[in-house]
């Protein structure tokens, strides 16, 4: 599947500081399949000390309102790349998004 990714600005930036005080920006961005029905998704990067870890997890919604939703819950949770995949199934799980 190809995605659509809005590559040129981060959709929500966080920056915090890691367990060892090393400055970590989280950047949340929207990615959008290129194939109908068209399906939301969210990817997470994050940039610590010129290294960048990035997660993607494509075809979560049809719906853009509710993925920008749970992208903004992702970032004021400041969810890393490492822990998306398990905060948004618990989120899915749980009903809470």
């Amino acid at each position: 599947m190809k995605l659509l990714s809005k590559t040129t600005c981060p959709t929500e930036t966080r920056t915090v500081e890691d367990c060892r005080g090393v400055p970590l920006t989280l950047q949340y961005r929207l990615v959008r399949s290129q194939e109908d029905p068209v399906q939301y998704g969210v990817r997470i990067s994050a940039i610590r000390a010129g290294e960048e870890t990035t997660a993607c997890i494509p075809d979560i919604t049809a719906s853009r309102e509710t993925a920008r939703r749970l992208l903004r819950l992702l970032a004021d949770g400041t969810v890393t790349p490492e822990t998306l995949r398990d905060v948004v199934q618990d989120l899915l799980e749980g009903g809470d998004f």
